[in-house]
């Protein structure tokens, strides 16, 4: 969803038939990459938090030298190659990296929530950090800081942070959520997110004050009914193993899904719409490839080496993610 909404908005050119543009005019409408980020953040609250459910600890030595490993690695290496081949890659880069900052301050943070966690419920956690983030947006408005502008900042920190905690408090539940998931609700569930970007994107052209923010908290609440049933949807039915091979590489197709759509811009090409799209997503495809096989699959490896030399008995605890 965030290579369609960011491809979408950067096509240098535009579809010759009227079919075609009116359904390039429903991606560009429907692709919203804002509402599938809020959305990792729930999922990666999940994951991290679930090997830690039962005994609300975690090795922090171990658990930031993994975590560190197996995010920075491929971060160093993209933005290394942004770096050489020039200015347009950097600022193209950096239109994803704020997310990926933000991802790591919550992992540093980690060790310490679940020090506070094993003191007050994961509810009032969500619950104070929530009002924090309601109170320095509020301020922001107010007062007009910059400090609340531009990635990576508190304006992006604190929103998100509620919605990894509420994807961890979704982790502790989740032993407590019984059910499977029929076929046809899982569908209708899946449709209705589509539905949401959709939605949300309405929200943001109309330019409505605090969209991004209400928006992050609508989709703290449509998690909150959905991922359960997906869930109780992998229980009963194992995940097509393409989906699966993709959500490997997923986190290399964040990184480098940019740098080609920022090259076809650069080179200001003129070819037809079906032939730039066809290039853009193959390019993006052999990149995501080449990117996962040399850097992000040995960071999973030495990720792993290392946390069984540090700590072997939390590595067999930690839910892989």
């Amino acid at each position: 969803m965030v290579a369609a909404s960011h491809l979408a908005a950067n096509m240098p050119v535009r579809p010759e038939s009227g079919i075609a543009a009116a359904a390039w005019r429903t991606i560009q409408l429907g692709a919203n990459g804002r509402v599938a980020v809020a959305l990792f953040f729930v999922i990666s609250g999940f994951c991290i938090h679930l090997g830690q459910v039962s005994t609300l600890r975690v090795d922090p030595i171990n658990f930031l030298v993994r975590r560190g490993v197996r995010i920075g690695l491929p971060l160093a290496a993209t933005i290394t190659l942004s770096a050489s081949l020039g200015p347009w890659a950097i600022a193209a880069l950096k239109l994803v990296l704020w997310s990926v900052y933000c991802e790591l301050i919550y992992y540093a943070a980690y060790p310490a929530l679940l020090a506070i966690r094993r003191k007050i419920s994961m509810g009032r956690l969500i619950g104070f950090f929530s009002t924090i983030s309601a109170a320095a947006i509020a301020a922001s408005l107010h007062f007009r800081w910059d400090a609340l502008e531009g990635p990576p900042t508190v304006a992006y920190f604190l929103p998100l942070f509620p919605l990894w905690l509420l994807g961890a408090w979704l982790a502790e539940r989740h032993g407590l959520i019984g059910g499977k998931t029929s076929s046809r609700e899982i569908w209708c569930w899946r449709v209705g997110a589509i539905a949401f970007g959709f939605a949300a994107n309405q929200a943001k052209l109309y330019d409505l004050q605090l969209a991004s923010w209400l928006i992050y908290i609508a989709v703290g609440l449509f998690c909150w009914s959905y991922l359960p049933r997906e869930l109780g949807r992998w229980a009963a039915t194992p995940p097509w193993l393409a989906t699966e091979q993709l959500g490997k590489a997923s986190y290399t197709l964040y990184l480098i899904h940019i740098l080609p759509i920022a090259l076809m811009l650069q080179l200001k090409v003129t070819w037809s719409f079906a032939g730039v799209l066809a290039a853009q997503c193959a390019a993006i495809a052999l990149a995501n490839y080449c990117i996962y096989r040399l850097c992000e699959a040995p960071a999973h490896q030495l990720a792993r080496s290392i946390s069984w030399k540090l700590c072997p008995r939390a590595v067999a605890e930690v839910t892989p993610a």
